[in-house]
Protein backbone atom coordinates (compact mmCIF):
# COMPACT_ATOMS: atom_id res chain seq x y z
CA UNK A 1 0.00 0.00 0.00
CA UNK A 2 2.92 2.35 0.51
CA UNK A 3 4.24 2.07 -3.05
CA UNK A 4 1.84 4.63 -4.58
CA UNK A 5 2.76 7.14 -1.88
CA UNK A 6 6.46 6.46 -2.35
CA UNK A 7 6.08 6.87 -6.11
CA UNK A 8 4.16 10.12 -5.73
CA UNK A 9 6.79 11.54 -3.38
CA UNK A 10 9.58 10.56 -5.76
CA UNK A 11 7.79 12.17 -8.72
CA UNK A 12 7.10 15.34 -6.75
CA UNK A 13 10.74 15.57 -5.67
CA UNK A 14 11.87 14.99 -9.26
CA UNK A 15 9.57 17.78 -10.43
CA UNK A 16 11.04 20.15 -7.84
CA UNK A 17 14.60 19.26 -8.90
CA UNK A 18 13.82 19.84 -12.59
CA UNK A 19 12.05 23.10 -11.75
CA UNK A 20 15.06 24.29 -9.75
CA UNK A 21 17.48 23.34 -12.54
CA UNK A 22 15.40 25.21 -15.12
CA UNK A 23 15.08 28.35 -13.00
CA UNK A 24 18.77 28.33 -12.00
CA UNK A 25 19.61 29.79 -15.40
CA UNK A 26 17.48 32.86 -14.67
CA UNK A 27 19.60 34.05 -11.75
CA UNK A 28 19.88 33.99 -8.00
CA UNK A 29 16.74 36.04 -7.33
CA UNK A 30 14.56 33.71 -9.40
CA UNK A 31 16.12 30.68 -7.73
CA UNK A 32 15.46 32.17 -4.29
CA UNK A 33 11.85 32.75 -5.30
CA UNK A 34 11.45 29.12 -6.32
CA UNK A 35 13.00 27.99 -3.03
CA UNK A 36 10.65 30.19 -1.03
CA UNK A 37 7.67 29.00 -3.02
CA UNK A 38 8.60 25.36 -2.47
CA UNK A 39 8.80 25.90 1.30
CA UNK A 40 5.31 27.40 1.32
CA UNK A 41 3.99 24.57 -0.86
CA UNK A 42 5.48 21.90 1.42
CA UNK A 43 3.93 23.61 4.48
CA UNK A 44 0.48 23.69 2.85
CA UNK A 45 0.78 20.06 1.73
CA UNK A 46 1.79 18.99 5.25
CA UNK A 47 -1.21 20.81 6.73
CA UNK A 48 -3.56 19.18 4.22
CA UNK A 49 -2.06 15.75 4.90
CA UNK A 50 -2.63 16.26 8.63
CA UNK A 51 -6.27 17.19 7.97
CA UNK A 52 -6.66 14.13 5.77
CA UNK A 53 -5.27 11.78 8.42
CA UNK A 54 -7.38 13.38 11.14
CA UNK A 55 -10.58 13.14 9.14
CA UNK A 56 -9.82 9.52 8.23
CA UNK A 57 -9.61 8.67 11.93
CA UNK A 58 -12.96 10.35 12.63
CA UNK A 59 -14.64 8.59 9.71
CA UNK A 60 -13.22 5.22 10.76
CA UNK A 61 -14.50 5.72 14.32
CA UNK A 62 -17.97 6.67 13.07
CA UNK A 63 -18.14 3.69 10.72
CA UNK A 64 -16.93 1.36 13.47
CA UNK A 65 -19.62 2.66 15.81
CA UNK A 66 -22.20 2.35 12.99
CA UNK A 67 -22.93 6.06 13.41
CA UNK A 68 -23.56 7.12 9.81
CA UNK A 69 -24.86 10.61 10.57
Amino acid sequence: MAWPVIGENMLETSLDIVNTLLVAGLGAVALAGVGSGLQIMFFVLAALAALSVGSSVLVAQAVGARNME
